[in-house]
């Protein structure tokens, strides 16, 4: 070898090494970014703060190993059980632990699916931005640092779109996927959208390219078997009448109840006509907080011009995007924006791909400037970040806590107390029921009296109250007659 031409090989490797160790660490820099971020801004215990009044529920259903309110959410319970063993804060805290996880393995994710959807020269810094910009996006941001299942939930879209984006090519591949599909149920029955996607996709492979056996869609359909037999664990629980027992799980039609979500179907695509155009201003309005002007554009370039080689599958999520908008929208509920976390996943690759777009185009006419638009669109995206740290900020949060702990302290011996609404009744069963405060009390939710299956269960529960039948209009006087012993009261009303 010409001995002139040694030096600049060693050279050209040296400089080449140095650019794939700067790309590798990007992902490192981008998840300590957001750890830091979530840990600053994460809830000491349960919280209101958030639509996060389910928090109290989950925790004691993860405590407990009880039955949740519906879906159940048997993978999040399961899930949470090596978390609530790390010797951190409370039962709740270490709750906010696994979102917070769940939300940045979520964004390690879409890093990486953005490398393998656009992997350019800059793909990985566009990666990065991606990362960065569904992991500070508000909406996201608030669901990591408190007890409840939408980050989780967001991690199992980011896993199933990383499925139908990168087919294995061995069975034992498709057995792991198809896991990830039941399990992903076994979190949040609205993730079906993406598993009917996935399963299309796989159906598609192989009656058009034949890039998938018969073997291996087996093993697909074998490893949803599995995931979904998380569900099992559902009834087996509720015969043994945990505290918090939604349903009667252990029958048939307890069971389809609770995982069907009946109790709660009326509101899927329940909003008023004549609410639509507020809410879809509304919805359109809370995007545009996500991501900004400049991060929606990037999405539009990078569903247009991103990923040359698999525009299918940029149709197939723009497909997802839209169906799963309509449901969020047409959910009757004021916390119906959490159900549109899935769409800002996939959002957030668009955006990737969209500055991969731009920093390519830009590296092959004006390749001096690139790194400096690299810079813009990083600030771009991120300047609106002191504000959504304040704004999403839990760490001092700690009036759900206080306010179930004086409850319990103000009750008389022996009291049974009385709630009313999801905030009161799911902070005074954690305080009760997780941190083991005034283990005397007996805490009712009087709205949830009505059903038979509740009162059933809280007999159990409270082995020496006495629950008449049938339902009344006034429990606290039927409960006091039947209890002559016991004190009835109803916890303090809250303002709304």
């Amino acid at each position: 070898m010409n001995s002139a031409l040694l030096p600049k090989l060693q050279a050209s490797i040296t400089r080449r090494g140095l650019k794939r160790n700067a790309a590798d660490t990007l992902p490192v820099v981008a998840l300590s970014v957001l750890a830091t971020a979530y840990a600053r801004t994460m809830a000491p215990s349960i919280t209101w703060a958030h639509n996060g009044a389910d928090s109290g529920d989950l925790a004691v259903a993860a405590v407990t190993l009880g039955v949740a309110h519906p879906s159940g959410y048997p993978t999040y319970v399961l899930l949470a059980q090596p978390f609530l063993r790390i010797p951190l804060g409370e039962a709740a805290f270490r709750l906010n632990l696994l979102s917070a996880t769940a939300g940045l393995l979520a964004c390690l994710v879409i890093y990486a699916l953005v490398r393998r959807l656009g992997a350019r020269a800059w793909g990985a810094r566009a990666a990065a931005l991606a990362a960065l910009a569904l992991g500070t996006a508000p909406l996201f941001w608030s669901q990591a640092v408190i007890a409840e299942v939408y980050t989780l939930n967001a991690l199992f879209a980011a896993l199933l779109l990383w499925c139908m984006a990168a087919p294995p090519a061995t069975w034992r591949g498709w057995l792991a996927h198809g896991l990830v599909a039941g399990l992903a149920l076994g979190n949040h029955v609205t993730i079906g959208l993406f598993v009917v996607a996935w399963l299309l996709s796989s159906c598609l492979r192989l009656s058009l390219r034949r890039s998938m056996t018969i073997r291996q869609l087996a093993a697909a359909i074998a490893g949803l078997a599995v995931g979904l037999s998380v569900y099992l664990y559902v009834p087996l629980r509720a015969a043994a009448h945990p505290a918090v027992n939604w349903g009667s799980a252990d029958t048939w039609g307890g069971f389809w109840w609770l995982v069907t979500g009946a109790l709660y179907r009326p509101l899927a695509f329940g909003l008023p006509l004549a609410q639509a155009g507020e809410r879809l201003r509304d919805g359109g309005a809370l995007l545009l907080r996500q991501f900004s002007g400049p991060g929606l554009a990037l999405a539009v370039v990078g569903l247009c011009y991103g990923a040359p080689r698999m525009r299918w599958w940029l149709w197939v999520s723009a497909a997802l995007v839209a169906a799963q908008a309509v449901f969020a929208l047409g959910y009757n509920t004021p916390d119906y924006a959490v159900h549109l976390i899935p769409v800002l996943v996939i959002l957030a690759i668009w955006i990737g791909l969209g500055a991969a777009t731009v920093l390519q185009s830009l590296y092959t006419r004006r390749a001096l400037v690139t790194p400096f638009a690299a810079v813009a669109i990083g600030v771009a995206l991120l300047w609106p970040l002191p504000a959504t740290f304040a704004q999403v900020n839990a760490s001092g949060d700690t009036q759900a806590r206080t306010y179930a702990v004086n409850e319990l302290a103000a009750a008389p011996p022996n009291a049974v107390v009385l709630t009313a609404e999801d905030r009161d009744s799911f902070a005074l069963l954690y305080v009760r029921v997780a941190l083991g405060q005034r283990p005397d009390t007996a805490v009712l939710i009087e709205p949830l009296l009505q059903f038979g299956w509740y009162r059933a269960n809280m007999r159990a529960v409270y082995t020496g109250l006495r629950i008449p039948e049938p339902p009344a209009d006034d429990w606290r006087e039927l409960l006091a007659a039947a209890n002559p012993t016991r004190a009835i009261v109803r916890a303090t009303p809250l303002t709304p």
